[in-house]
């Protein structure tokens, strides 16, 4: 990981928070605060996805476990297992619908929010603030999930997991098509992306 990314992480920290380090947090495009100079959401589509991605970018932790509401589920504490619970225990685990089940239209992008925090919400719009809500909302977004290969560090485990664990699993469209970074900024965005991309996946191959 960057020392860039080093530092942003620290505040991202918790019990609560299980799962992979939060290296999705690199430097991103300033959030523009007037309107008309911020690009519109893009529109989702399946071309180049496989089944199991869309399921997990669909509907991984956007619902509440019934199971554990009424006092136990199975998969509670999997973790580093293949078959762990999808939907959400806790609400720092919870997501919002990063698609729109009607237009096709991503409701927020890969940015963190700035206004947001886990035990005050969003002071900026609530559940319609077009930016992410937490790191749960960072990983598993259209623009970040499998875009980066897993270096096992923190690992939850290949069903759980928001890297790729082989080339196959690899989404390298994915930021073209939907992160805010790379839609704003244009091509120099896809640039600096896949120089940190390979930067990351050697870093990896190194540690494995």
């Amino acid at each position: 990981m960057s020392e860039i990314s080093e530092d942003r992480a620290a505040g991202w920290t918790s019990p609560d928070r299980e799962g992979e380090e939060p290296c999705w947090l690199e430097p991103m495009a300033p959030w523009c605060a007037q309107e008309d100079q911020t690009p519109q959401l893009p529109f989702w589509t399946i071309e180049d996805e496989t089944p199991d991605h869309v399921d997990t970018i669909l509907e991984f932790h956007v619902f509440p476990c019934g199971d554990f509401q009424r006092g136990f589920c199975a998969k509670h504490g999997a973790r580093g297992k293949a078959h762990q619970c999808r939907n959400y225990h806790f609400e720092s685990q919870r997501r919002r619908r990063a698609i729109d089940p009607i237009t096709g239209q991503l409701t927020y992008w890969d940015t963190p929010c700035p206004s947001w925090s886990l035990e005050m919400g969003c002071s900026l719009a609530g559940d319609s603030c077009p930016l992410a809500h937490g790191r749960e909302e960072v990983s598993f977004h259209p623009a970040k999930y499998k875009t980066r290969a897993c270096n096992g560090t923190d690992c939850r485990g290949e069903g759980a997991c928001c890297f790729a664990h082989s080339n196959d699993e690899l989404r390298q469209h994915a930021p073209g098509r939907y992160s805010y970074f790379t839609i704003s900024l244009g091509p120099q965005a896809m640039g600096l992306w896949f120089g940190l991309e390979a930067t990351t996946n050697k870093d990896a191959t190194r540690g494995s």
